[in-house]
């Protein structure tokens, strides 16, 4: 018997289980997709909105933050990262709504308080952010920098005598920068 024929049948039979479990892996692909879309992962999503906040691709992330906190509503890490997120796009009155949901979840957080803080410093609300720093000193005392925004702001507000306070309270933290702010205001 000619040994060409049992090669190219096994060939052939080889040719049709690759082709068989090439299709079979394109279907098990296409269900695990199609299944992601159905029922969201919340670690998957929590991950992949990770991944693009550390590829600052902040609208990807906020998409699935979003998705992520309709799972998981009371994540505080979720909606502190995506007020980061709204931070980073300018898009403060977000990153201010959601600072505030991660002080209502987890208000013994200095960051919260601290970004508000200065988010409401920048769009001039500096009583709003004088609370804020305040806030955050009173969970984290030793931070030179939110004693020194704090001042910023008391110093908008007229409040020279407390901003020269904070001032000194930052210097005292080991704060070089202070010193220029001190010696300009507070004479």
């Amino acid at each position: 018997m000619n040994k060409t024929i049992p090669c190219l049948l096994f060939l052939i039979l080889a040719t049709k289980i690759c082709y068989c479990k090439a299709f079979e892996s394109v279907n098990h692909y296409k269900n695990a997709t199609d299944m992601l879309q159905t029922e969201k992962d919340p670690e998957i999503l929590y991950r992949s909105a990770i991944d693009h906040y550390l590829k600052n691709n902040f609208k990807a992330s906020i998409r699935d933050l979003n998705e992520f906190i309709k799972l998981k509503p009371n994540n505080a890490q979720a909606i502190l990262t995506r007020a980061n997120a709204h931070r980073k796009l300018k898009n403060y009155t977000s990153a201010i709504n959601d600072y505030g949901l991660v002080i209502k979840l987890k208000p013994k957080l200095e960051e919260p308080y601290f970004q508000r803080g200065a988010l409401r410093g920048y769009q001039k609300d500096f009583t709003g952010a004088v609370e804020d720093f305040s806030s955050a000193i009173k969970y984290n005392p030793k931070n030179a920098g939110t004693y020194i925004n704090r001042a910023l702001a008391r110093l908008n507000i007229k409040q020279k005598d407390l901003a020269c306070v904070d001032l000194k309270k930052a210097i005292s933290l080991g704060n070089e920068q202070a010193k220029g702010i001190l010696e300009r205001y507070c004479k």
